[in-house]
């Protein structure tokens, strides 16, 4: 995972992709994943010497995608909704052909 995650940050380090996308694709995925495995990478920096390059662009990704954070992200994205509450109603659920 870990591997995974720094080849995405690689790519959005580079201009690839950028990270509005990687946080609309997988934001709480990724955050979820540096929280857990944050320790990890900071010990095997140690391990090496300190050395600070070690999933070095997976705690950059990491660290955009908690930048942008989910209501930075949803005003970017201006994705329609449906008002609270009303979708049943709109899309008519009764079995009815919506055209």
């Amino acid at each position: 995972m870990t591997t995974y995650f720094n080849s995405v940050g690689l790519l959005v380090y580079h201009g690839a992709m950028d990270a509005e996308t990687v946080a609309s694709i997988m934001g709480g995925s990724l955050i979820n994943a540096w929280r857990s495995l944050a320790g990890y990478v900071y010990d095997e920096r140690a391990e090496r010497g300190d050395d600070p390059n070690y999933y070095g662009y997976f705690e950059h990704v990491a660290a955009l995608v908690h930048d942008i954070g989910p209501q930075k992200l949803a005003r970017a994205l201006e994705l329609r909704k449906f008002p609270p509450g009303k979708t049943a109603q709109l899309l008519d659920f009764k079995g009815s052909r919506i055209n």
